[in-house]
């Protein structure tokens, strides 16, 4: 529930956005000369999401492109695909023209070297594994295509000895999925140098089992009951 009306604030966010933007009038040497940019849309944009908050990572990339006027082809994760389909469907109930947004699926490698190689393609945007990270920006850089890059994780939580845990007991209830992911073994690599191999401190482990009563333990994972 969160991640989807986060989304929907992200959508009016850039639908807003995207009617100020803005170009410049840049001062000229002489009179007679006026030096003015103007923005315009790239063309169109191929876009790589990962599987955690699917829905979250899509709706960014896509509503960016959308309302700068740049049609999108947008390659979700094999892992949680429904999230994207519903994005497709949302947009096409809103009357989103034929053909402004595609999704895509198949071998993820062959997917991104098909779509970077086109020359319909002009720009890249890609959140995920350094490695993976690596090998699209080179492709990118040899077709000599747009790229932009959320790559890799360097966000570790730390908590001291003299931090008063109360607070952190209290909202622990909405975010304990947030900390059982963390708990959990990636799907997909991205630790970067920076980040530790374990998120999840030792006094975030002894509040949890305060708060078993309103979970359902499930393979792989868990769910509020």
């Amino acid at each position: 529930r969160a991640e989807v009306l986060s989304c929907a604030e992200h959508a009016e966010w850039h639908a807003e956005e995207c009617r100020r933007i803005y170009g410049r009038v840049i001062p000229a040497r002489r009179d007679n000369v006026h030096q003015t940019v103007v923005r315009q849309p790239v063309g169109v944009c191929a876009a790589f999401t990962p599987w955690n908050f699917p829905l979250s990572q899509a709706i960014r990339k896509t509503s960016a492109a959308l309302g700068a006027g740049c049609t999108m082809i947008l390659k979700g994760p094999e892992d949680s695909p429904s999230a994207v389909l519903a994005l497709a469907q949302i947009f096409h109930d809103a009357g989103l023209p034929p053909g402004c947004l595609n999704i895509v699926w198949g071998v993820p490698s062959e997917v991104s070297e098909h779509l970077i190689r086109s020359p319909i393609v002009r720009k890249i945007s890609f959140t995920g594994s350094v490695p993976v990270g690596k090998q699209l920006a080179a492709m990118a850089g040899r077709y000599m295509k747009r790229m932009t890059m959320e790559l890799g994780g360097h966000s570790p939580v730390l908590v001291f000895d003299d931090a008063d845990a109360r607070p952190v007991e209290f909202d622990l209830r909405g975010s304990l999925e947030e900390v059982l992911a963390r708990l959990a073994p990636p799907a997909e690599e991205k630790r970067g140098p920076g980040r530790p191999k374990l998120g999840v401190t030792a006094r975030e482990v002894t509040l949890l089992p305060r708060h078993w009563d309103w979970l359902a333990l499930q393979p792989g994972g868990a769910s509020q009951a």
